[in-house]
């Protein structure tokens, strides 16, 4: 019988935050709460596996290396399914994408040269709330021994960071963990596992620690552990429910300021979707009748069509309507929201009273913020006597909720004329085609301005990266959200497809995505604006005028893009369904063809390259 390895013979050479506990208990899927229980001795990686089942992760994301393959042969074995993508980054955006429809994602790459080109996809995660677990398999013990003593540096070290001394042998061992470093500053909680005995209780604080701060986090193994067995986990995983920390008062006092106002509004964050408190929320709308916004990453969080919505706040670009309530308003509450550098304006307006809560604590104004559970607060403010104010239900809000009419107070520009499509006709003709079939990602392009204003018939149905505003995410986000989307459908089910609405600078840096869609069946529409132009960053840069506003004035040259052609690529990628549209007609009849195709669509829109969003102009 071979002998397993002990903690003892492994060399080199071997192969926080408050939480909505009960909340994200009842989300988690059927299967996961009628899986098997789990008895006897299980390895390490399986029981990362088991934990990552019973939390609602049911599949793992990645790319092989020599220091995880055992995470995803234990990964297989324990039921999850696999997706293997072309890059480490796209891995990570997926994961993430999945993590914002399913609660939690996880993703596993290689030492050094995988989890270094993950950061930017795990800093956006920890940015925008979204619960991933990077799984790593770090250097042993025996490395680094070698590297204190021979100064060689293990597969895919940076080595020490400040640099080793000669002769050193005392170097601190977090001055050589440079996953581990770099990780600490992008999750909630890394935690390094060096010890079988140590295993289980590192492996459940991470994943408690990603569900009750809805953030990434980081488990590294040393690579020789993954196989060694430890006991089997032999209950599902209680995550502590936040203590009681005077919600109800605070409920009393928010109430009591509502009741006062003239003008109160609502506006509402991800934060809701994150902690499962859609309905809670919901529920709250129809009771109080007050007006209410969501933040651009809060889209959708509850369904649009509930009755006193006004639209979405993203800043100086909202529409009218929209920036007129909030700077008309006398009461603000905001529920789960992050704010970017787009809301300053909110931070910096004379509004008296502006109450926030999200995060586990609430804050009113610029007072102290003190502890507070969001699930609890939402349920304490739902337990509230409370009678409609005739003042708050005659509040302004959207007489119809097509593209056209939430964008009735935006004076219509045409711009200078040219061929090809504007983006207020793209988005126009996008927003008539969707039904509850489809979840919209929008990348970080211009088209995100009009998309704020798309008529989403659904719930939790629009995924973006509006505050990390990383070019190129939805294209690798749309795999994690379709296979999310499967794996959440349940008996006749169908599951919704994702639409990528994303502009060809982004494209460009994840188009190998369309490979991931197609092979893993996701029948995603993936629309890609073609103007040849970083479009976003010329606005950034001068603004409404020059380019976008004089025939003769060029783009900065730097901002020019190379032409591909998207349609030969999609067809290498291996799509069978791909159309290049120059005319609204044209992307009317590809939406309706996409609709209709077994796989992956892309569509190449031929954009009129000084075109802007009608908002946009000064």
């Amino acid at each position: 019988m071979t002998k397993l390895p002990t903690d003892q013979d492994i060399t080199r050479r071997s192969a926080i935050v408050l939480s909505a506990a009960a909340v994200i208990a009842a989300q988690l899927p059927a299967e996961t709460a009628q899986a098997q229980p789990v008895t006897g001795q299980v390895a390490i990686a399986e029981y990362i596996a088991i934990r990552l089942r019973q939390s609602g992760c049911q599949t793992l994301f990645g790319v092989p290396g020599a220091t995880c393959d055992s995470m995803f042969d234990a990964a297989s074995k324990r039921g999850m399914k696999l997706v293997i993508t072309a890059s480490d980054l796209e891995a990570g955006y997926a994961a993430d994408g999945y993590a914002r429809m399913r609660g939690l994602g996880a993703v596993c790459v290689t030492y050094g040269v995988g989890t270094l080109s993950l950061i930017n996809a795990i800093a956006g995660a920890y940015v925008e709330r979204s619960p991933v677990v990077v799984i790593n398999g770090g250097p042993t013990g025996e490395d680094l021994t070698r590297y204190r003593e021979d100064g060689t540096l293990f597969s895919h070290s940076i080595g020490a960071v400040p640099p080793r001394k000669a002769g050193a042998v005392t170097i601190p061992e977090a001055d050589i963990l440079g996953d581990l470093s770099v990780f600490r500053r992008v999750t909630v909680e890394a935690q390094r596992v060096t010890r079988s005995a140590d295993a289980a209780a590192q492996i459940d604080a991470v994943v408690i620690a990603a569900l009750q701060a809805q953030r990434p986090v980081y488990l590294e193994i040393s690579k020789g552990l993954w196989d060694l067995k430890i006991a089997a986990p032999s209950a599902p995983l209680q995550v502590p429910p936040a203590p009681a920390a005077g919600e109800n008062a605070l409920a009393q006092q928010i109430m009591a300021r509502l009741k006062a106002a003239q003008k109160p509004v609502l506006l509402l964050g991800e934060q809701i979707g994150r902690y499962g408190l859609a309905d809670a929320v919901t529920a709250l709308v129809d009771k109080l009748q007050i007006p209410y916004v969501t933040t651009y990453l809060g889209k959708t969080v509850i369904s649009e069509q509930t009755g006193p919505f006004a639209g979405v706040y993203d800043g100086k670009s909202a529409s009218p309507l929209v920036t007129g309530l909030l700077n008309g308003a006398d009461a603000v509450l905001a529920i789960g929201c992050t704010f970017g550098r787009q809301y300053r304006d909110l931070f910096q307006s004379k509004l008296g009273v502006f109450m926030q809560a999200g995060d586990g604590q609430y804050r009113d104004r610029r007072q102290p913020s003190v502890p507070a559970d969001l699930s609890r607060l939402v349920t304490a403010l739902n337990g509230l006597p409370w009678s409609p104010v005739p003042a708050h239900v005659a509040g302004r809000r959207l007489d119809g909720r097509s593209f056209e009419a939430r964008r009735a107070d935006i004076a219509t520009r045409a711009g200078i004329a040219g061929p090809g499509l504007g983006y207020d006709h793209v988005m126009g003709a996008v927003s008539r085609f969707l039904d509850p079939g489809f979840v919209v990602l929008t990348d970080s392009c211009l088209a995100q301005y009009p998309a704020a204003d798309l008529d989403m018939p659904g719930r939790q149905s629009f995924v973006s990266n509006a505050i990390w505003s990383s070019i190129g995410y939805t294209p690798a986000a749309a795999i994690g959200v379709g296979v999310a989307e499967k794996d959440s459908a349940s008996g006749s089910a169908t599951a919704r497809r994702p639409l990528v609405i994303c502009g060809d600078g982004g494209f460009q840096m994840t188009a190998q995505a369309l490979s991931g869609l197609e092979r893993h069946k996701v029948r995603a529409i993936v629309i890609v604006l073609d103007n040849a132009l970083y479009a976003i960053e010329e606005y950034t840069v001068n603004g409404s005028g020059g380019y976008f506003t004089h025939p003769a004035t060029p783009p900065v040259a730097h901002l020019n893009l190379p032409r591909w052609d998207y349609v030969m690529l999609a067809r290498a990628m291996g799509l069978t369904s791909a159309h290049r549209v120059e005319n609204e007609a044209d992307l009317a009849q590809a939406l309706q063809s996409a609709k209709a195709a077994q796989g992956t669509t892309l569509i190449s829109v031929a954009m009129n390259p000084r075109s802007l969003p009608s908002e946009l102009y000064g």
